[in-house]
């Protein structure tokens, strides 16, 4: 062991055996917390739990800009007596929590559609530039799941695509450029959700490959990044080849016998949000699922996001934080959870957060952020990565300037869209009868029609729309702007045009092909 890793390994001993049982199991710990600055309720968090991590998102933490979001991690690192891992998802494309005043880079599959890997570790190295640059330092990214099932509910565009072989390539370059500026990276989702037709949000999935079959595909990627990565999220699949009775991230077959001992993997685990369904339903509370999740062998436990309930979407407090970690704390002094595995644990976060230089932070102040985020430099490469991505598959219409265009599309998508003519929106992602009517209306003084779908082979109302329009004898333009699955539904289109995703940058290189 190198002298200078030697002395990081004895800190964070020392650290580790002055501390209270408490205080290490806030250690494993990563919750969320709804305020745009520290409050009373982070400070509960940090005072009766001592988190150890903390998760933003855009409902709970605002991330409207980058000053906001820098100053909300001064003020929590300052809130806390040992430095926070502070976490986002922030994987590029449709998954994104800090979007406002930063660089929108195209998400996973867009990467792999332009086939260049040190394109790709660029993306990570800016992407990681401008989370440090106001205090995010763990990315909980890249996915790397093997999309297989082309309609899968939840991963789809996310992932890097369907061939393993190219999911393993751009894992790892993506992995090597988080590292390169020292960025915690936790590629997800472990063993891997990339075969599934229900989403874990809701319900459990359950994978029927063959233990050979899912090890040639779903677990080719975490093969080839074991030794590479330093951490990386469970997920709450079932795989029926490994463990038939528990989800992934309950399972000791799969986090301790495959991820530890045959794969040799030495990082920290990470859970997925234990307030999700596809969990709970093995776990007669969110209580037992941590202490579960931890006995299976995850090191960090993370409680954040909104649990679905029916239409529902109900998310954890402060107060209900600490009954958690009071159960857990009481699970401990039992005895259901030995000393030496839960100081195991707390080592690796200690030392990760060691590593990664959490306990000499560098200074962060407006400069940073002028310096590092958005840049003309992160822009263009936006810019270069959407336009090599996007794909056109045909065009019969003339070029002209100078017609009269509608462009309709989810509402979601608004601020997406800047280009000229006129707009109209559907708001849910069937359009209905009355929104179609309306744009047919809308449409007839229209020389052409740029119709967004988005995920028109699950909500065929964007295709009764597309065929409305098309009887009405108008001229439609298609751009797929998620999964490419939509391409086959709309061969019938004028022209027809592949984004990969739905950002800003992808959706202006998709219109410049025209």
């Amino acid at each position: 062991m190198l002298p200078h890793l030697l002395a990081a390994s004895l800190a964070c001993e020392t650290l580790l055996e002055q501390m209270t049982i408490e205080e290490k199991v806030g250690q494993l710990f990563m919750c969320q917390f709804t305020g745009e600055t520290p409050n009373e309720d982070s400070q509960m968090l940090l005072d009766k739990v001592h988190v150890g991590g903390i998760i933003y998102y855009n409902f709970s933490n605002g991330l409207t800009s980058p000053t906001q979001v820098q100053q909300l991690s001064i003020g929590l690192q300052k809130q806390s007596k040992i430095p926070l891992l502070i976490a986002a998802d922030q994987e590029t494309g449709i998954v994104a929590r800090l979007k406002s005043g930063f660089t929108l880079f195209p998400g996973n599959r867009s990467v792999a559609m332009t086939g260049d890997l040190d394109l790709a570790r660029s993306v990570a190295r800016a992407t990681a530039v401008e989370m440090k640059a106001v205090g995010v330092n763990m990315n909980l990214a890249p996915v790397v799941d093997v999309n297989s099932n082309p309609q899968n509910p939840v991963i789809g565009i996310r992932a890097f695509g369907s061939d393993a072989k190219v999911v393993t390539q751009f894992s790892i370059a993506t992995v090597e450029g988080y590292e390169d500026e020292q960025v915690i990276s936790c590629p997800k989702h472990f063993p891997g959700h990339g075969n599934t037709t229900v989403d874990s949000h809701e319900n459990i999935p359950v994978i029927k490959a063959s233990l050979e079959e899912f090890e040639k595909v779903d677990l080719q990627p975490y093969y080839a990044l074991a030794g590479r990565m330093p951490s990386l999220m469970t997920a709450h699949i079932r795989v029926g080849s490994i463990d038939p009775e528990h989800v992934a991230t309950l399972s000791k077959k799969v986090l301790q016998d495959l991820l530890r001992e045959k794969m040799g993997f030495k990082g920290v685990i990470v859970t997925d949000s234990l307030v999700m369904q596809g969990v709970l339903k093995e776990c007669s509370s969110v209580e037992e699922a941590t202490i579960r999740a931890f006995e299976a062998g995850n090191d960090i436990l993370l409680l954040g996001g909104r649990q679905i309930i029916g239409s529902e979407k109900i998310e954890l407090s402060p107060s209900q934080v600490v009954q958690i970690h009071k159960a857990f704390v009481s699970a401990v002094k039992t005895k259901r959870i030995p000393q030496d595995r839960l100081d195991a644990s707390v080592r690796r976060i200690l030392q990760l957060k060691e590593k990664y230089g959490l306990f000499k932070p560098l200074p962060l102040s407006s400069e940073t952020i002028a310096q590092h985020i958005k840049t003309p430099a992160h822009v263009a490469l936006a810019q270069k990565t959407a336009q090599l991505s996007v794909r056109l598959l045909h065009n019969s219409l003339p070029t002209n300037s100078e017609s009269k265009t509608l462009t309709i599309a989810l509402q979601a998508l608004q601020s997406e869209i800047d280009w000229p003519g006129e707009k109209a929106f559907f708001k849910e992602f069937n359009p209905s009868e009355k929104e179609i009517e309306d744009f047919l209306v809308r449409a007839k003084d229209a020389d052409t029609v740029i119709l967004l779908s988005f995920n028109a082979w699950k909500f065929t109302h964007q295709q009764k729309l597309f065929s409305a329009l098309k009887n009405a004898g108008k001229k439609v333009i298609v751009f797929c702007t998620r999964d490419p699955e939509d391409a086959p539904i709309f061969k019938e289109a004028d022209a027809l045009i592949v984004s990969y995703g739905p950002t800003k940058t992808s959706l202006d290189a998709a219109r410049k092909l025209l």
